[in-house]
């Protein structure tokens, strides 16, 4: 029995090793499963010869080679460029890395400088191995295009061509052609790629243009013809033709073409979804709606999209309840339909209903567990909360929409918004940043970019886009709007009363223009004005809260606090989801010396946005206010568990502490924290300022506010606390002349009697 034991374990252990596996062996056996089609279990051994030896790069090339077939081209990327380095004498690889990083660089409006040098590289490598390179010469062509030399693209192009004949790039050099005043050697070379490569689309395209930019209609009409001749199967064509005819009102013909579609069922099964897009793209949808209708009640196969593109169309025309009875037709016969859904939450985000934006975020979270990647539910669910109330949830989900990936834009429209009415400039700059590296052009994005600069107080900045912009969008209001609020900033007020008044006059965004129109005049101290153009606007605009906001502010102004407490409540009764109204009506409670009703609408304001940190700040400030400061300590503490970093509360509650004698070692390690998180922010200095001063550590103090006076010399506050550390440290005459500075640049009513009683006690 032993030996037989023995003999067996020897036969497995010599079975074993007849059955290692080389890397070698591995990228053989991949390369009969990729030759076999199996791109899947090809890239299994592929791998399985990496793990043996993750430098070996034919291992590497094979699977770029995969990655290429399964479209996968980020994978492919990767490997190819690995390959690249490890096997500098593979030119197919070299090859086929071009080929891609070129596709790369063409698709990125930004044109990435990175993969611009590159190309460069690649193709420097594949000339210098073989100076006839199709590759090469084909990578410095088209990067002689994106650099806007097209005689130089010509050459080199020309240059590829001599060693390979293309139709891609034939086609290119026929486009270069045309660009450099030689259009009858172009329609020669489209003309040869059309007879050598029939079904070649670009290639016709490229005669079509040609043909039509020059007014040879007839010939243009015959190139079409002659596309669908040679591909009679593809009913994209047809549909161009009919295009044709309709640009050229031969409606005869454009009804005969689509109906050619129509009449052959069978090659074209899509063709009432066809006819149905062409006229909704011409916008004709009486006609698109008969179509979509006609391939529902055919009961084609493609009756389900049918009716989702007629919902659509429904949407578009604002038709909701029709919209939302064919859906449920829908989710009737196809239960849990994922497009149909996705159509449904829109609609139900769009209604703005509580119940409905409920019923919409419950679908779309259900969609998420069957696609957890897809970017629009992401975006859809931001909106949802959006229209909640819920920022915080609709900046996190659309952070989500847009992680990663660049070219997602419509997220950061929502997301440079949403930092617009938190008062976030820079995040607002931000965000339309990202969308303009990709849409340089996108006027949504540049005005959005110029509200952030204005946000930041970068007005001169602001101003020359908004410059730019209104001469590329000479009608609109919005832009002209911002201009005026620029120069309001900048205290230009001809200029912005001019501008506003044009808008008000001429009822484009009437009641904002109304708005600002009356802040222009209170900001002249022209109080009767303002109230006069404000009232007008109430009794024209009732429910505009934008008008009743800025007459309660103007009220305040005035001190005509009980009128500007019942507008106040108006605009909260309207727009309830409006923060800025909750924190304007507990400041009017508090300035008509309500401070009870102040901090229980500070409450109801913090109950309302429990992730918002600031009516939990100001809630801290009224009830410090009040003196009911271990109230006020909780607010800020509660505050700072959540967002560790908010400068604002680490900045109040060290001033709170720093009047608490036993506390100012925690006061000066909560400033100290509040300056490091935001040093630019000279009101951070000056808490630690006041905090050195409380100590005793009256030179710290000393140099602390002499900086700050220095730096911002009609800042009341900083004037007025240099001259407590010069009345620490005995110059009473210097302290006195700063106190009488901080009195003449109109200190808050507490720091002024404050000041006044100094004054009077040292004179």
């Amino acid at each position: 029995m032993k030996q037989s034991l023995g003999f067996c374990v020897l036969a497995a252990i010599l079975g074993l090793a007849g059955c290692a596996v080389t890397k070698s062996g591995y990228v053989e056996k991949g390369n009969r499963l990729f030759e076999a089609g199996k791109y899947s279990e090809a890239a299994l051994n592929y791998r399985k010869a990496l793990q043996k030896d993750p430098q070996f790069g034919e291992a590497h090339y094979r699977m770029g080679l995969v990655a290429l077939k399964q479209d996968d081209a980020r994978t492919a990327y990767q490997e190819l460029t690995r390959a690249v380095d490890l096997l500098p004498a593979n030119t197919d690889a070299r090859e086929k890395l071009a080929s891609l990083t070129l596709s790369y660089y063409l698709l990125d409006s930004r044109r990435p400088k990175n993969l611009y040098n590159q190309l460069i590289q690649l193709s420097g490598a594949l000339l210098a191995n073989n100076p006839k390179s199709f590759q090469g010469w084909l990578v410095k062509a088209y990067l002689s295009l994106t650099d806007r030399k097209p005689e130089e693209a010509e050459g080199f192009f020309r240059k590829a061509l001599e060693s390979k004949q293309d139709p891609v790039a034939e086609t290119a050099l026929a486009q270069v052609l045309l660009q450099n005043g030689k259009p009858q050697e172009a329609e020669r070379i489209g003309l040869e790629v059309i007879g050598k490569s029939k079904s070649y689309a670009a290639a016709y395209d490229l005669l079509y243009k040609l043909y039509s930019s020059s007014q040879r209609l007839n010939d243009a009409e015959k190139i079409l013809e002659t596309k669908i001749a040679n591909n009679p199967k593809e009913s994209a064509y047809r549909v161009q033709l009919a295009g044709f005819y309709a640009d050229h009102q031969k409606t005869v013909d454009e009804a005969r073409t689509l109906q050619e579609l129509l009449d052959r069922p069978k090659d074209f099964p899509q063709a009432h979804i066809e006819v149905g897009d062409f006229y909704e793209s011409r916008r004709n949808f009486a006609e698109a709606t008969r179509y979509y209708e006609e391939g529902i009640r055919a009961n084609t196969p493609d009756k389900l999209r049918c009716q989702q593109r007629l919902v659509a169309l429904l949407l578009n025309e604002k038709k909701n309840e029709e919209a939302a009875q064919l859906m449920d037709q829908i989710l009737k016969e196809h239960p849990n339909e994922p497009a149909t859904l996705r159509l449904r939450a829109s609609l139900w985000i769009d209604s703005g209903q509580p119940a409905k934006l409920d019923l919409a975020i419950h679908d779309l979270q259900a969609l998420l567990k069957q696609s957890p990647d897809d970017r629009f539910l992401f975006y859809k669910l931001g909106q949802a909360d959006r229209r909640k109330g819920d920022l915080d949830g609709a900046v996190a989900e659309f952070l989500q929409a847009i992680k990663d990936r660049v070219d997602v834009l419509p997220p950061r429209y929502e997301l440079a918004q949403i930092a617009l009415e938190r008062g976030q400039g820079k995040q607002a700059v931000q965000y339309a940043g990202e969308v303009l590296a990709v849409a340089p052009n996108d006027n949504t994005a540049r005005l959005l970019h110029a509200m952030g600069l204005i946000a930041t107080r970068e007005y001169d900045a602001a101003r020359g886009e908004l410059t730019s912009l209104a001469k590329d969008n000479p009608k609109s209001p919005q832009v002209q709007l911002q201009l005026g609020l620029v120069q309001l900033a900048q205290k230009n007020y001809s200029q912005s009363t001019q501008i506003f008044e044009k808008l008000r006059q001429d009822g484009a965004l009437n009641p904002m223009a109304t708005a600002a129109l009356a802040s222009t005049y209170s900001s002249e101290k022209q109080y009767d004005k303002a109230t006069q153009i404000l009232e007008e606007g109430v009794r024209k605009f009732p429910d505009s809260t934008a008008i009743r906001a800025e007459l309660a502010l103007v009220e305040l102004q005035t001190g005509k606090y009980d009128s500007a407490i019942k507008e106040l409540q108006q605009v909260v009764a309207a727009d309830p989801k409006s923060l800025k109204a909750w924190l304007a009506l507990a400041e009017a409670y508090d300035l008509r010396g309500d401070l009870n009703l102040s901090i229980s609408t500070y409450q109801k304001a913090r109950d309302l946005f429990p992730k918002d940190p600031v009516p939990a700040i100001s809630l801290a400030s009224a009830l410090e206010k009040a003196g009911r400061l271990e109230d006020a300590k909780a607010q800020y503490e509660a505050v700072l568990q959540s967002d560790p970093n908010n400068v604002s509360a680490l900045n109040n509650f060290a001033f709170l502490l720093s009047g608490q004698a036993g506390s100012l070692d925690e006061a000066m390690k909560l400033a100290q924290r509040a300056i490091q998180v935001a040093p630019e922010q000279p009101g951070l200095l000056d808490t630690l300022g006041y905090i050195y001063l409380k100590r005793n550590m009256v030179d710290s103090a000393l140099r602390t506010f002499t900086v700050l006076a220095q730096k911002y010399p009609t800042h009341s506050t900083f004037r007025y606390h240099l001259g407590l550390a010069l009345l620490a440290q005995g110059e009473k005459a210097k302290a006195v002349t700063e106190f009488k500075a901080a009195l003449a640049n109109h200190p808050s009513p507490q720091e002024q009697a404050k000041i006044t009683e100094l004054l009077q006690s040292k004179s």
